[in-house]
């Protein structure tokens, strides 16, 4: 929780900051991008979920904090941060909207750039943010008994 709200801390400055360059530049920000805030809350709960499944398995098998990075970086490639989501094959999109961050990206992308945004997808991808976040807390609660004996 402390690295998600750290994490959070310094988006809310960057954040500002862009801001603060927009009304410099004399930039207006379109309507959508006030949905960032709101994609910011599903962008936290998601980090929050997955770092709580990951932190609970951690203290269990030591092996999973060397497993993390990988598990990241293929993430990474399997969420459309440096390419758009249209680039995906037809018969890979019910996998791809299963990415909670698939759907979360590209509405961060619209909100930006002031195109509409894809409610479908947003819809799915929090959906399994909520799923992610309540499989997280359920994992942790039901290794936290053991923590004490294994640390």
């Amino acid at each position: 929780m402390s690295g998600t709200l750290s994490a959070l801390a310094d988006f809310a400055i960057a954040f500002g900051i862009l801001f603060l360059l927009m009304f410099w530049y004399g930039i207006t920000p379109a309507a959508s991008t006030w949905m960032l805030l709101p994609l910011s809350v599903l962008m936290t709960l998601a980090a929050f979920g997955v770092g709580m499944f990951f932190a609970a398995l951690n203290v269990r098998y030591r092996d999973v904090q060397h497993a993390i990075p990988f598990v990241m970086q293929i993430w990474m490639y399997a969420t459309p941060v440096v390419y758009p989501s249209s680039v995906v094959p037809g018969h890979w999109r019910i996998a791809f909207a299963l990415n909670p961050l698939a759907g979360l990206i590209e509405a961060y992308r619209a909100s930006v750039l002031g195109r509409p945004i894809d409610w479908v997808s947003l819809g799915v991808s929090s959906l399994v943010i909520v799923v992610a976040v309540a499989f997280g807390l359920w994992q942790f609660r039901r290794l936290e008994r053991e923590f004490a004996d294994i640390v």
